[in-house]
């Protein structure tokens, strides 16, 4: 679960934060000037979020069917 939860975050920290952001070419400029976010790098997150969640899932399925 936790594992889940920090990918969940960096999920959002990468991709939810800046969606308004992303232009046609899936870049987002900082306004600060220090750097750029792609949305491929941001959404990488959502995969191990996905499979972490399906893990706790499953054994949490597997502790209530014993």
């Amino acid at each position: 679960m936790a594992l889940f939860i920090l990918c969940a975050s960096l999920f959002y920290l990468r991709y939810f934060l800046w969606i308004d952001c992303f232009n046609e070419l899936g870049r987002c400029y900082n306004p600060d000037g220090s750097g750029q976010v792609y949305t491929s790098s941001a959404q990488i997150w959502a995969l191990p979020a996905l499979l972490f969640l399906g893990a706790f899932l499953k054994k949490l399925y597997d502790l209530k069917k014993s």
